[in-house]
């Protein structure tokens, strides 16, 4: 392998942290000609419940917009090397690295016990030039993965927009359903999520949508309908200009851009289909105030 600066990490979310790094990882690639590589993980290694910010494709996706290459290797492969091991193994060996970018707060080896300083302490001996990546603060906090988790668990949207500089994603497969919305007046299609995903809190969304080259917004229901005495958690897109036929195996990108409301139990179907109204009035009124997003996968 040609010489490379890396960056290592999970990066899940790509948020604006991550993309720090990133953006001087290739910066110093072209500056030194040299190959950069993302070496990266498909969960976070202290994750136990997956629930992640993105997809691994997706994820792969973005970071393949700022560096050459990216290497993802299953934790497991490598959570028992020690530092120096997964120095001499990992970094020398199988990259050929000759710089490397990570945040100041980077852990590596067994049980996380290597950190910056004795990265460098190991790199210097090796004539490597390594930096570390200032945290981007916002509102004094530093950005990190764990926090925007714990804003899109509790369905703050504009605060983990902030964060990551888009809005929180979902993909899904449209699946069959039990046509209730069409009952109401208002068809939806019944997704199915990746369980390794997040998922944001209980209620409604408004959300930009697309699909098999097309696009618009709606509405996304995320909850288990007590209204019906149900408690499997449902996923149900209601298109605000839903597309001819249906949509059975389409899959759908969905970009979360505000939460209008918590779930509730509605005391009949008409008060439900009331609460529709007002949640497309909603929407209708948001819309307006909100530029359009672009695709990921486009």
């Amino acid at each position: 392998m040609a010489g490379t600066v890396i960056t290592i990490g999970t990066f899940d979310g790509v948020h604006l942290g991550h993309q720090a790094i990133l953006r001087q990882t290739a910066e110093l690639s072209s500056e030194q000609n040299l190959v950069s590589i993302a070496y990266t993980f498909p969960f976070p290694p202290k994750q136990i419940k997956p629930c992640l910010l993105l997809p691994q494709p997706i994820k792969v996706k973005l970071l393949n917009e700022y560096v050459d290459q990216v290497m993802t290797t299953e934790f497991t492969a490598i959570q028992n090397l020690s530092p120096k091991q997964f120095f001499d193994k990992i970094i020398m060996k199988q990259l050929n690295c000759q710089a490397i970018v990570v945040g100041e707060s980077f852990r590596f080896g067994h049980d996380r016990t290597g950190d910056l300083s004795l990265l460098k302490n190991l790199g210097k001996k090796q004539g490597l030039f390594i930096t570390g990546v200032p945290p981007i603060e916002l509102a004094g906090s530093p950005v990190n993965s764990t926090q925007i988790r714990s804003l899109v668990r509790a369905g703050n949207i504009l605060a983990a927009h902030s964060l990551m500089e888009r809005s929180p994603l979902l993909f899904g497969k449209v699946v069959p359903g039990d046509h209730l919305g069409r009952q109401l007046g208002y068809p939806t299609a019944n997704l199915k999520i990746p369980q390794c995903l997040l998922v944001p809190a209980t209620g409604v969304y408004l959300v930009h949508t697309f699909w098999d080259r097309s696009e618009g917004t709606g509405l996304l229901y995320i909850g288990t309908r007590p209204t019906l005495d149900r408690s499997e958690l449902r996923f149900e897109l209601h298109l605000s200009h839903p597309p001819k036929g249906d949509l059975y195996g389409t899959d759908i990108e969905l970009h979360l851009l505000r939460r209008i409301r918590d779930e509730k139990v509605f005391p009949t179907l008409a008060a439900l289909r009331h609460q529709i109204d007002l949640d497309l009035a909603s929407a209708h009124s948001l819309v307006r105030t909100i530029d359009p997003p672009t695709s990921i996968l486009a």
